[in-house]
């Protein structure tokens, strides 16, 4: 009998821990790729602007990172909420776009090592 409820209780653990977010929630992974947008726009942004005439204002640059991912504000804000209310599952996400941008930025290191073109 104790075996019955010890299976039942792995299963139960198990089927919990691979839980979808609920409907109107970016999944993890599009969260992750969101996030590694909007943090490259905040990043990029001011060198951006100092190769235009008119500096583009932050918000066009989140806007056009929710185009990009087939999103609005309101599906991004409902995502943060949800996974602001679930820690682990935050932590989780930030260290995947952790992970995307040093990836990233050794794929432009190297880019810049073998053309060695300085960057200004």
């Amino acid at each position: 009998m104790y075996k019955k409820y010890l299976l039942i209780g792995c299963l139960w653990v198990l089927v919990s821990c691979r839980e979808a977010p609920p409907q109107g929630v970016l999944s993890k992974e599009k969260m992750r790729t969101v996030l590694v947008d909007l943090k490259l726009a905040k990043y990029t942004l001011p060198y951006r602007n100092t190769q235009r005439e008119k500096p583009v204002q932050p918000e066009a640059w989140y806007a056009y990172a929710f185009q990009k991912n087939g999103i609005t504000p309101r599906d991004f804000e409902n995502s943060n909420r949800y996974y602001t209310e679930h820690p682990q599952l935050y932590i989780d996400i930030m260290r995947a776009v952790i992970d995307s941008l040093t990836k990233l930025k050794s794929r432009v290191d190297q880019t810049v090592k073998t053309h060695k073109t300085p960057l200004k």
